[in-house]
This record gives structure tokens, sequence and C-alpha cells, in this order.
């Protein structure tokens, strides 16, 4: 693999670079295939080709990119910023079969086979994370285990308040109306909480976040800046005051 010494990345950084590029792109064009093949056959034929079609796109040759890819445009752009040095790639033969025997290390045909769901673990997971709040691993429990984790996917299920109204009801044996104070306060906070899940999830509030975090770690800074403000003394600022003192 060639590489200009005088260019941006070194031997490392590139390789980092490629990678990650290649990363990227196969997971976007199985995901795209997925989504548009009808049948675990015709996903897999077409995944076979896509990881194929990648190298030769990535080099700049689009000629198969309109048949075999679902995220190249098979147009020839000048639009390579997401590359190493943002040139097309300059591999050499031998510099390809090395890269797309890797990548067949994984995505070959038994591969491809497992990847075809595409299912992941991420509502497990999730649920996994909820149980141990009630019931965390490093604590050992002599009785009542199956009810903290009975009462903690429970929870996961119906959510919060639904859970807490299904359980007062077996405690108490009488159903709770939908006019009571108690049925009341915990619409309430279902509906706080949801607010908070969809403002924390808002690009406003990641904003405002990354702005108030970084002020407060540069206020030691501007405490010691010459531009201080009056409510925060400069203590550097008399020491650098260059003002004559009639």
């Amino acid at each position: 693999m060639t590489w200009d010494k005088h260019k941006k990345y070194n031997k490392d950084e590139y390789m980092r670079k490629l990678a990650s590029c290649l990363r990227c792109r196969v997971r976007i064009e199985l995901e795209r295939l997925r989504k548009q093949s009808c049948s675990d056959e015709l996903f897999l034929r077409s995944a076979k080709f896509a990881i194929e079609n990648i190298l030769h796109c990535f080099s700049g040759d689009h000629k198969m990119c309109k048949e075999r890819s679902r995220v190249c445009t098979y147009r020839v752009t000048s639009s390579y910023k997401h590359f190493p040095y943002g040139e097309p790639l300059a591999l050499q033969e031998s510099d390809k079969k090395i890269v797309l025997g890797n990548i067949n290390k994984t995505f070959d045909a038994t591969g491809l086979k497992e990847v075809a769901k595409l299912f992941n673990t991420n509502a497990c997971e999730s649920l996994n994370a909820s149980v141990f709040q009630y019931a965390p691993k490093t604590s050992f429990y002599a009785r009542n285990f199956a009810a903290l984790c009975h009462s903690a996917v429970h929870t996961r299920s119906l959510g919060p308040s639904k859970s807490s109204m299904k359980v007062a009801e077996k405690v108490t044996g009488t159903k709770i109306s939908l006019h009571s104070m108690i049925y009341n306060q915990l619409k309430a906070k279902d509906r706080r909480r949801k607010y908070d899940s969809r403002r924390k999830a808002s690009v406003r509030y990641k904003i405002v976040r990354f702005y108030l975090r970084k002020r407060h770690a540069n206020r030691a800074l501007y405490r010691d800046g010459l531009y201080a403000s009056e409510s925060m003394p400069s203590t550097s600022a008399a020491d650098h005051s260059y003002g004559l003192k009639v």
C-alpha cells in the first residue's frame, strides 16, 4: 500500500481511517439491502455483490455502483472528504485482495446468513438493566428474589405508574377509580417522565448542556484572565496593568 509521507496521515492513521470508512460503508449497505430485500436469498446475493464492489467504488471506479450499491450515487464526484487524504484510494491489486479477504472473514456466505435478520440485543439489555436495578448482581437474597425480578419486568412492560396501580389493586383487592387522586398523580408522573425523556433527547437540550459544561470547566481560566467581569474579578489583572497611575 502506498501513501505520501508529506501528506496529513502516517501509516497507522491511514489504516484506522480506511478501516472506519469500510466499516461504515458495509454497515449502511447491509442495512439498506435488508430493508429493500423481500427474501433472505435476495439479500444474500445482493450483499455479496455490494461488498465486492466497495473497493472498486472507493478507488473511483463507479461502473457497477448503479447495479450493486445502495449507497453510492454512481456518479464520479470530487467530494471524497470521508476518505483518507480526501481523495479516491490508490490501492494495488495485492492490497485490494488483502482488504477484501479480511472483509470476507466476517461477511462470507456463513456470516451473511447470521446477520441476515440484523437483530440486536438492545431490548434484552435494557430489560436486564431494569431487573438489576431492583435486584443488583452484587447482592444475595434469601427470599423474594423472584418477586423482585417479577416487579422489574412488570414495571418495564407496563410503565412505573400503571405497574404501581396494578400492584395496589392486587394488594388491596379493590379497583382504583380513574377519577381518584392516586390515579391522577401517577398519570402526572408519567407525563412528566415522558416530557423529560423527550427534552433530554432534543438537540437544543444537548447544545445547552454542552455550553454549560464548557463554561463551568473554564470558570477557573476566566477568573485568572485579563478580561474578567466585575462579578468575577481577576487575580492577574493587576500584574498586567500598564496604565499610568496619577
